[in-house]
């Protein structure tokens, strides 16, 4: 969790400052290089598709956000490598990741203000290449958070790949440490993650349960409005815990198979002991899965259509398969089509052990707010009594009148963060939230974002104005560049965080830190080489067992004169009641007109039209049956002359 760090930090940085103002080195364009993976539960894998930014630092004794600027941005690659180059100065840069891709898939916490990064370290601009280590995201035995980023990550990877198009919503947030039934939850299209919670059920490297919860993204996006499924939650009780082989209701076994169809984590059903039973919803995930392989040919771009033709209308496996035009499945699944992963029991996160986690949290930050208040006192002294400048640039004078305003900026971001983490940090408090209506418990998770992100912005603007104010009389005397610089610095920063206030409750990249709580290090670990993924094969496509069908047309043999269009003709095998579309059209005019009939017992039809006399000439008469679970598609056609 990156946090400002002016304190000791800032008096090391002043200390270098002499060389950096007084002898600069020969300035030139540096490559920096280097890697971002993650740990889960012992896997490790590359942060793929991740955004990373190189940024400067600024040669100054000042927080990062008011001095230094982002000079690049980009992605990282499949291994989870970046390259960037800097401009052509002597100042120190660093790598920011944010977890973040380019879909607009993030992670904040869910007491944080803006998204989750970290930092590298600081490298100074005098080389032509500099290759940072690998640096590595992990919590020991746990999935970290960066696992949980990327998973769904993946996730949307995988949907644009199969279905050949984004969702039509603008990103998917991730909120951490949240406040659910122990489990994952996803109202509508945001993501509740509670702290510790793994992202799969197979143990390292496995992330199916991420791919659960972002196909409830997609279910609940193509079903309707946010209000829709608010009202779906309290008509379906969304807000239960759920298991394969659980007998619900039909809307909530359809809205959890879908899940668990898109994972393939439905396991150990459809062998449940109700086979057909669909308000069971590992017995839904089958089915879909079977509807995908012999109705959609194995494409999920077609399931995917069937909810964005329809929406508000599917909530239940009967409606889906209805609009989706194909014979309902075998009450026995096809041979091979089972479930990639069976589910076990997972321990949902208790309200005593997230509390243990925010206490954690607000221990660290109450310790950093003591370390704080000693630097802040510290440096108030060596505030007074700044003799005046003599020499120019008057930096050190600038820096003792200044640097008490960025503790005290950093001092209130920590004290809103501990504020916000107390608000969770008892088993009570956990319990209490945990059982609010799911409602009101939404807008209480916005209002309080909403708060924390105006208390930052009022901290951070009014510490710039403090600063402006500290040093004015060394901006009024002192007119050399380093100090005209730094004082525009402060004047822009002022500036962003004056029109960031004017977005409250949208995220805020490069303006505030990610999280106001203690700061987390990468470890450095050697750079990694990754096999190239193999190429996704070709479906095969499904075998039709189907029997073939016949289907004949009689048209009158001579001229027709005044009187209907009779034809006639058999299906085979012939079913009771089969249907048939039969068209009589005319080149270039009218429009053909369709009619609807039905086969008798031995596969018999008839059909008849009569045109207008306006339309004589030759009319096509056109028969054709669909199929149905136990024959396939045909067609049969003739012409004649209409007088």
């Amino acid at each position: 969790m990156r946090v400002l760090r002016v304190g000791l930090a800032a008096v090391a940085v002043v200390a270098s400052l002499g060389g950096a103002f007084a002898a600069p080195a020969l300035a030139q364009r540096t490559v920096y290089t280097g890697q971002w993976l993650c740990d889960d539960r012992g896997s490790i894998e590359p942060l793929a598709g991740m955004n990373v930014e190189l940024w400067k630092r600024g040669d100054s004794f000042w927080p990062v956000e008011w001095s230094g600027r982002r000079v690049a941005r980009g992605y990282t690659d499949s291994e989870g490598k970046f390259s960037f180059t800097s401009p052509p100065d002597n100042d120190n840069y660093f790598v920011r990741m944010v977890l973040r891709d380019a879909s607009g898939v993030h992670l904040k916490d869910f007491w944080g203000i803006n998204d989750w990064s970290v930092d590298s370290g600081q490298y100074r601009n005098d080389r032509p290449t500099r290759t940072l280590p690998g640096l590595l995201l992990s919590k020991r035995g746990k999935s970290h958070k960066c696992a949980i980023w990327s998973g769904v990550h993946q996730a949307y990877e995988e949907y644009r790949r199969d279905v050949g198009s984004a969702l039509p919503v603008r990103g998917i947030e991730i909120k951490a440490d949240a406040i659910t039934a122990g489990v994952p939850f996803t109202p509508y299209k945001t993501m509740w993650w509670p702290g510790d919670f793994p992202v799969g059920y197979s143990g390292a490297g496995d992330n199916s349960i991420t791919h659960h919860e972002f196909a409830h993204v997609v279910r609940h996006r193509f079903d309707g409005s946010e209000g829709h499924f608010f009202g779906d939650v309290v008509h379906h009780n969304y807000l239960q815990n759920h298991a394969a082989c659980n007998h619900t209701g039909f809307g909530f076994a359809f809205n959890e198979g879908w899940a668990e169809y898109w994972a393939r984590d439905f396991g150990p059903a459809p062998d449940c002991g109700r086979p057909g039973d669909m308000q069971t919803e590992g017995n839904v995930a089958a089915a879909l899965t079977e509807l995908e392989h012999k109705c959609a040919g194995d494409q999920r771009g077609i399931m995917v259509d069937v909810l964005r033709r329809n929406p508000g209308t599917i909530h239940s496996y009967a409606e889906f398969a209805e609009k989706l035009g194909c014979p309902v499945p075998l009450l026995t699944p096809v041979p091979g089509i089972v479930a990639a992963f069976s589910a076990p029991v997972v321990v949902p996160v208790s309200d005593a052990k997230r509390a243990a986690m925010a206490r954690k949290e607000l221990l660290g930050t109450v310790k950093r707010v003591r370390g704080l208040r000693v630097m802040l006192r510290k440096s108030t002294r060596r505030a007074i009594g700044v003799p005046r400048c003599l020499k120019h640039p008057c930096l050190t004078a600038l820096r003792r009148l200044t640097q008490p305003a960025g503790l005290q900026m950093e001092l209130a971001l920590a004290r809103i963060h501990l504020g916000a983490v107390k608000k969770f940090d008892t088993k009570k408090e956990q319990r209490r939230l945990r059982r609010m209506k799911l409602t009101k418990l939404v807008k209480w998770s916005g209002k309080l974002q909403r708060t924390v992100q105006r208390k930052a912005l009022a901290a951070a603007r009014g510490a710039t104005q403090r600063a402006l104010a500290k040093g004015r009389r060394i901006f009024k005397s002192d007119h050399s560049k380093v100090t005209r610089l730094l004082k525009r610095a402060l004047a822009r920063a002022k500036g962003r965080f004056r029109r960031a206030a004017k977005h409250i409750g949208s995220l805020l990249p490069a303006v505030l830190p990610t999280s106001l709580g203690p700061i987390q290090k990468p470890r450095k670990v050697p750079i990694r080489e990754f096999p190239s993924p193999s190429p996704t094969p070709t479906p095969t496509p499904p075998v039709d067992n189907r029997a073939a069908s016949t289907l004949t047309i009689a048209c009158p043999a001579a001229k027709v004169e005044s009187k209907p269009i009779e034809v006639s003709g058999k299906l085979t095998p012939a079913v009771a009641n089969s249907d048939l579309k039969v068209t009589f059209s005319r080149v270039p005019t009218p429009e053909p007109v369709v009619q609807s009939v039905k086969t008798d017992a031995n596969g018999d039809w008839k059909a008849s039209y009569e045109p207008s006399p306006n339309y004589p000439g030759s009319w096509d008469i056109k028969v054709e049956f669909a199929g149905d679970a136990n024959r396939k598609a045909s067609s049969a056609n003739c012409s004649v002359e209409y007088q």
